[in-house]
């Protein structure tokens, strides 16, 4: 017996108490009533006898000897009248007590011990403010709630995780199911605590978030006020009001600034710092002769520089450094980021056109919405738009698990990088908490992912000169004509004319207008009406049709009563469709039935969106045209039913139709479609890299190929693993096609065949066909009926019934239409953000997505507007995002870009975690310059390049490097800027001053990437099927593509970041690899090998001209004596073998070797 229940225990999970009765009692006391005991109930009398016995250790033997006893002996007291449980209820109480609580101390106590205490217990800090010492402290909870419901296993948020529901608890492992069952058996018996007194419910007070006491006890939150300009000693030391606060804190300090600069290092500064490039030897001339004195000669130049397309290829390198710029994807297969190139276009061109700061944020964050877009200067285009690419800019992956998670952990890049950038603080690390240190809050975080969770991205096409809108206007113009002609032609068909074509064509003998109830006319009509076809209720004539065609024992009565019957049925189907609709459906029922999710037969639905200009207002629509007419030069098979489409005027034209987000309650999705060369797909969560590949997600896109004719599209497949998931369909059009769409079901049941919806022509809807039979009392009611139904005019102008000369007219009207619409839309796509269905987020409970606590409406950060709701919820809200973050009231943005502009000329912020403004970031060195530069930027109009030319005109700019050995005491990292800090040049900047030495840079701007150089070395998944050219084409270095997985090694050795997340501030490093790249780089060989070439064409008569020449290109002066006398003896060494010992450099090979060593100075490596 004992292995028979040990059998029952391993197979079935059941307890040893139920196994016993199962075996030993069940046959009796189970299905029939014996003594008045049954033991269905799990928690009956005799489970509850049978567990006393065994947890005090008897054995299987005993405690059936003791049950059975107290069985009899009740039997025999009490009969069939009386209940066990009344007879043993007192005397067992206090025996199930204290059987719980020693289940408590042997079985649970222990567990909680070695799987829980070490992230709950007493000695640790409560992880999620969670402590499972006691029962109190599990009934308090902690950030999720509470740990445990007495009674309520299934509900207690400690079983969710044990069993990974949830959280997932222990995080290394998942428990044993027996141990699983221990905690869920003590839970349902109470959850008793041998330790605690009886039960209660204890009310945790909450930590309220210190949101006040942290905005005012840390600077950055302060508003912005201008300072007084402190008095300084020097007095005729300083340039600028910048200079006197620097200089009265190094006075403070008893520091002396350092000597000015000499004008070569200063030219060097300049040229670097503003357009990235070494000046030319004529440049270099110009300034070293230039009789004024040096602050006005600076002047001159920096306006020069300033002006220079140059600058927006400097500093947009800057720029795209915080925007993680890259052109492909990354993850395993970087797979491509389609058109990033041009968001980095459209930062040169508003770099150089000087767009103020707040206007270029602006465009970054909402530029899809703004009413009046910025517009390329030169060619019209919207600039605006192209901003909102860089959202999209981040990581993405293919194939995800959960791709929930991975919509998660998106926009937590989305936000980091908009924190960082915009306002220079660690939004993200509120993700999963309150920030520890920081005024932001978990609700602002998820408030903020709010805005990103209402976008959708997107691909628009931008067009120069306004050639779509033209093309738009010329295809308006020409339907416009065809709708006149067709109103014009249609005219004279008058309700008699449409009687008598129609009687003649079923084979009455009537008179009628001869120019117009012609034989040949009536010829059309009949060959129409004896199709099969046109018998359909689609069809205006089908009444007629059904007449003509009827078997000639069938009487006319019999057939108009049959058809009248078949209209009935028809339109309560569609009623019954109507009904269907999912807003008429409780939300209980909704994945049970096949539901009508939208329905496009009388235009777009009031929350679906479209994009595009092939849904771009039609001025024409207020002519009132016939609705088939919006079809343009398409035409669809199925007949009569309407749609919304992307051929209203051209199928050349692009547009995008999208959904409003949904929960995905069904399986399938079923859509009644009619296209060509367009497709559909089901974005769930935000996901659209199933482009690339399906895997995990088949079934979610689909070819709409119809023929012309409205067919059922499926989505289905990997779908039903989405139930739940939030979603949305887009209709897309890429141009050279078209798609028109009528209905979208919900499918309950995979594989289930969607019939389609009786279309009933309008006629057919209205057509009283009376108690009267008679065919010329069914045709002149048929007549006045049709005179406003869409599918008789489609008909009418078919058939070519219209009045001869009419009929002339609209043929060319049509000609002229049809020719339009095959001119293809103008344009260049590019990647962008739109607006989708406005939506707020949960917070998502330490940070995960599958744990929901309240929501957070979308706002700007409590600690900046008081966290106010959106006046307007229905979009994305960004608009009002971007107007609260330039507020007044916000020192953030300002102070930010200042900083982070003084960091680039200096070397260091002023604030020197340009990117952390918050606790852990660093203080600044000069708070009160920091805020009068942040007015002063505020109140010159947002203007960059004003800004940087105020700076670089300061006197702390034109300081030398030079060190004293007091001040480097006094000041040993430089912080108040008693000296210029020797900087070395980035990657990008080396490669591109090594070009320009060469000669071989190619000042060519704008255009797609050139394709990266792979090297032998460079292997690996995602690698590009082809090379680019070893010296990329001679383009500068912010044309070469960035591929995530395949980054330039050059560009790595000189610490280029990897395109993660917003990079502020580039390491620098001084490593050994960096002299081996230059001595052993492909590129480098190759470039010396070019300059030498150029050299030696320059006409240079001797060795020492040549080398002269070279350090002017390269250093901007003149070797020293030391130095070329070293140069000389290389060059006699290196040409040891050559026949002419005179002009040892005319030969190239020497003259290449020379040029490589002059590439591997130090001083082409760095500013002083």
């Amino acid at each position: 017996m004992d292995m028979g229940v040990r059998r029952l225990i391993r197979k079935r999970g059941l307890s040893k108490e139920s196994c016993i009765s199962a075996i030993h009692c069940n046959c009796t006391h189970l299905n029939a009533t014996m003594g008045a005991l049954q033991i269905k109930n799990p928690h009956s009398p005799l489970k509850q006898v049978l567990r006393m016995f065994l947890v005090r250790r008897f054995s299987l033997t005993m405690s059936l000897l003791c049950c059975s006893g107290i069985l009899v002996a009740w039997w025999a007291a009490y009969g069939e009248q009386s209940s066990l449980a009344a007879a043993i209820d007192e005397s067992t109480k206090t025996d199930t007590e204290d059987t719980k609580a020693t289940f408590f101390r042997e079985k649970v106590m222990p567990l909680l011990e070695s799987r829980c205490f070490e992230c709950h217990g007493p000695k640790s800090a409560a992880k999620g403010e969670l402590k499972l010492t006691s029962r109190k402290t599990m009934l308090a909870g902690g950030e999720t709630g509470p740990a445990v419901i007495p009674g309520k296993p299934a509900e207690s948020l400690l079983m969710q995780a044990v069993r990974y529901e949830a959280l997932e608890m222990p995080p290394r492992s998942r428990m044993p199911d027996e141990e699983i069952e221990i905690l869920s058996q003590w839970i349902a018996d109470g959850a008793v605590w041998s330790d605690d007194g009886p039960p209660e419910t204890v009310e945790k007070p909450k930590n309220v978030f210190p949101l006040e006491e942290r905005i005012a006890t840390h600077w950055a939150w302060k508003k912005i006020e201008r300072p007084a300009v402190p008095a300084v000693k020097q007095a005729e030391w300083p340039a600028s009001d910048t200079d006197r606060f620097l200089l009265a804190k190094m006075e403070e300090a008893g520091i002396a600034p350092a000597p000015d600069a000499d004008r070569r290092a200063l030219l060097r500064r300049l040229y670097f710092d503003l357009i990235g490039l070494p000046p030319t030897i004529e440049q270099q001339d110009r300034f070293f002769s230039d009789p004024a004195n040096t602050p006005v000669a600076m002047e001159k130049v920096t306006d020069e520089l300033l002006a220079s397309p140059q600058f927006g290829e400097r500093w947009a390198r800057h720029w795209l450094d915080l925007m993680r710029y890259a052109e492909t994807l990354g993850h395993e297969f970087d797979y491509p980021l389609p058109y990033a190139w041009q968001y980095r276009d459209y930062v040169i061109r508003a770099l150089n056109a000087d767009v103020p700061y707040n206007q270029f944020v602006r465009e970054h964050i909402a530029g899809d919405l703004m009413t009046e877009p910025r517009r390329n200067p030169e060619v019209g285009f919207n600039e605006s738009i192209i901003a909102t690419g860089f959202w999209y800019l981040c990581e993405d992956k293919h194939a995800p698990v959960d791709v929930k998670a991975e919509e998660a952990a998106r926009i937590d890049n989305q936000i980091d990088v908009f924190g960082r950038t915009f306002l220079g603080l660690t939004i993200a690390c509120a993700r999963c908490h309150d920030h520890k240190f920081d005024a932001i809050t978990a609700d602002d975080y998820y408030a903020l992912s709010g805005f990103l969770q209402s976008s959708r991205r997107r691909v628009d096409w931008i067009d120069a000169h306004d050639e779509t809108a033209k093309l738009l206007a010329q295809l308006q113009a020409h339907r416009a004509d065809t709708a006149r002609a067709t109103k014009l032609g249609l005219k004279p068909l008058t309700a008699d004319v449409r009687e008598k074509l129609l009687l003649r064509a079923i084979g009455e003998d009537v008179a009628g207008d001869e120019n117009l109830v012609t034989e040949d006319r009536v010829a059309r009509l009949k060959e129409i009406l004896l199709d099969p076809k046109t018998k359909d209720l689609s069809h205006a004539l089908s009444l007629f049709a059904t007449l003509l065609q009827k078997q000639p024992e069938v009487s006319d009565g019999d057939v108009v009563n049959a058809w009248h019957m078949a209209q009935s049925e028809a339109a309560k189907i569609v009623e019954a469709e109507v009904q269907a609709s999912i807003v008429n459906v409780p939300a209980t029922t909704r994945g049970n039935q096949t539901l009508i999710f939208a329905n496009l037969r009388d235009g777009l639905p009031q929350d679906w969106l479209s994009y595009g200009a092939a849904f771009r207002d039609d001025p024409a629509a207020s002519l009132d045209l016939p609705d088939w007419l919006q079809l343009g030069a398409v035409q669809i098979a199925a007949g009569n039913g309407g749609s919304v489409t992307s051929a209203n005027l051209s199928p050349k034209l692009r547009g995008e139709l999208h959904s409003p987000e949904f929960e995905l309650t069904h399986p399938e999705i079923h859509i009644l479609a009619a296209g060509k060369g367009t497709r559909v797909r089901l974005v769930i969560d935000g996901y659209v890299m199933n482009e690339f590949s399906e895997l995990l997600f088949s079934g979610c896109r689909q070819p709409i190929d119809t023929d012309g004719e409205f067919r059922w599209i499926r989505i289905a497949g990997d779908v039903q693993r989405y139930l739940g998931h939030r979603c949305h369909l887009e209709f897309l059009d890429d141009g050279d096609g078209w798609f028109a769409v009528r209905e979208v079901k919900f499918v309950a049941k995979s594989n289930e065949a969607s019939g389609t919806r009786p279309e009933i022509a309008s006629t057919n809807k209205i057509l009283n066909v009376g108690n009267e039979h008679s065919r010329k009392q069914l045709a002149r009611a048929w007549a006045q009926a049709a005179a406003s139904d869409p599918e008789w005019m489609n008909l009418a102008v078919r058939l070519r019934l219209l009045p001869t000369d009419q009929q002339v007219v609209l043929d060319h009207a049509t000609a002229a239409w049809m020719k339009a619409a095959e001119l293809p839309q103008p344009g260049n796509p590019v990647l962008v953000m739109c607006d989708g269905s406005g939506e707020d987020e949960y917070i998502f409970i330490r940070g995960n997505h599958n744990n929901h606590g309240p929501t957070a409406t979308r706002h700007m950060l409590t600690a900046l507007d008081g966290g106010a709701g959106l006046q307007d919820t229905l979009g994305s809200g960004r608009m009002e995002l971007v107007d609260r973050l330039f507020a007044d009231s916000n020192p953030f943005p300002s102070r930010v870009a200042v900083n982070r502009v003084w960091q680039h000329l200096f070397g260091r912020g002023i604030v020197a975690s340009s990117d952390n403004f918050g606790v852990l970031g660093e203080a600044p060195t000069h708070p009160e310059l920091l805020d009068l530069l942040a007015d002063d930027f505020r109140n010159d109009g947002w203007s960059l390049k004003r800004l940087i030319k105020r700076l670089v005109l300061t006197r702390a700019y034109r300081l030398s490097s030079q060190r004293n050995a007091w001040a480097e005491q006094l000041d040993p990292t430089n912080r108040l800027l008693h000296r210029f800090s020797i900087r070395r040049l980035e990657g990008e900047v080396i490669r591109d001053e090594i070009l320009s030495i060469s000669g071989q840079l190619d000042k060519t701007m704008y255009g797609v990437s050139v394709p990266l150089y792979l090297s032998n070395f460079m292997e690996g998944r995602g690698r590009p099927g082809s090379s680019g050219p070893l010296d990329g084409a001679g383009r500068r270095s912010i044309y070469q593509s960035v591929n995530r997985n395949f980054l330039n090694p050059f560009m790595l050795t000189f610490d280029t970041p990897q395109p993660a997340t917003a990079i502020s501030r580039r390491s620098v490093s001084n490593v050994p690899a960096q002299a081996l790249i230059l001595m052993n780089n492909e590129l480098v060989h190759q470039q010396a090998s070019v300059w030498a070439k150029h050299l030696l064409q320059a006409g240079q008569q001797n060795d020492p001209d040549i080398i002269k020449l070279a350090y002017r290109s390269a250093f901007a002066r003149e070797p020293s004596e030391t130095e070329l006398a070293s140069l000389l003896e290389f060059a006699r060494a290196d040409a040891a073998n050559t026949p002419d010992a005179t002009n040892l450099l005319q030969h190239e090979t020497s003259l290449t070797n020379l040029c490589h060593v002059l590439l591997n100075q130090k001083e082409l490596l760095f500013l002083e």
